[in-house]
């Protein structure tokens, strides 16, 4: 195994002289292949989470995925191919973290080439794994989105007040966003997954507009006895006049909104209403969720 460092570490620079500060976030690429590590430090050579490099780290076999957990606990990532020493090497590796090392933290993605018949549904639910991707379907961006959830996910997870059960179901949520396609698909998996885990949602809405542009696009994905148009509802134009500072989350009252400005002067606003005021524990779930979606709004309109 090797740990394998894509990046300066702290206090290093690099050829232009710019400080390049690592994460501390370590992600366990597990496979038995040498080009499929090669492909996923390239893919991931200019990824960021929350403007940090992660460290990436090499296994070449399950034994030393489980001998590498079991010396460390500060993974947040693991990408675990599944045929490695045996059919279902992977799996091994799942139940070490999972019933031996009694790791629910951190986070892991299968990745393989070879389903055979333990493909996305069957192993999703017969093992406590994050998320499910084919290596033939697995795409430039589809890996940046799976990355970043999976990277959110497990510092959220330190984070929220949540039983364990609570926390996996969020989690799956999380991941599962990540199947989605095209942006309709996104929006109808928001609109599903808010009403889930917030109680007495009344609206739900996403904004999109440009810094250079003062038009807006107003997705209401709110319940339909509760439709309300935008122009009509003076406390969600109030609280979009508010959110003029980036990357903020405004709340008042019973509303939230989540505003997160992508790469491309694009600004992604996310906005909740709920009956009754939110607990500290439900807004931060909002708010992690709001930033997953973000993101992979983002991602998905640089497809």
């Amino acid at each position: 195994m090797t740990s394998d460092f894509l990046f300066p570490q702290a206090g290093d620079t690099n050829e232009n002289n710019i400080e390049v500060v690592p994460s501390g976030l370590k992600i366990l690429s597990v496979d038995d292949e040498s080009a499929v590590h090669d492909v996923t430090k390239l893919v991931l050579s200019n990824f960021k989470f929350e403007g940090a490099r992660p460290d990436i780290v090499i296994a070449m076999s399950a034994k030393e995925a489980c001998e590498y957990m079991r010396e460390n606990d500060d993974v947040a990532l693991v990408l675990l191919d599944v045929v490695m020493e045996s059919d279902h090497a992977g799996f091994e590796v799942v139940e070490t973290i999972r019933q031996e090392l009694n790791n629910h933290r951190a986070r892991i993605v299968i990745r393989t080439g070879q389903p055979g018949d333990m493909g996305m549904e069957t192993t999703m639910s017969n093992y406590e794994v994050d998320g499910y991707v084919e290596k033939n379907s697995l795409t430039h961006n589809c890996l940046h989105a799976t990355v970043y959830s999976a990277l959110r996910a497990y510092k959220d997870a330190g984070l929220l007040n949540l039983t364990r059960h609570a926390q996996a179901d969020f989690i799956k949520k999380i991941q599962q966003l990540n199947c989605n396609q095209d942006t309709e698909r996104l929006y109808q998996s928001v609109a599903k997954d808010i009403n889930d885990f917030l109680p007495n949602v009344e609206s739900i809405r996403i904004i999109i507009s440009h810094k250079d542009d003062s038009s807006i696009q107003v997705k209401d994905l709110s319940p339909p006895c509760e439709h309300l148009k935008a122009k009509e509802d003076e406390s969600f134009t109030h609280i979009l006049a508010e959110a003029s500072e980036e990357n903020a989350t405004i709340q008042i009252n019973n509303q939230l909104l989540f505003r997160h400005d992508l790469n491309n002067d694009v600004i992604f606003q996310l906005y909740v209403k709920t009956h009754n005021n939110l607990s500290d524990t439900t807004k931060s779930l909002f708010v992690s969720y709001a930033a997953n979606v973000s993101s992979i709004y983002g991602f998905s309109q640089v497809a």
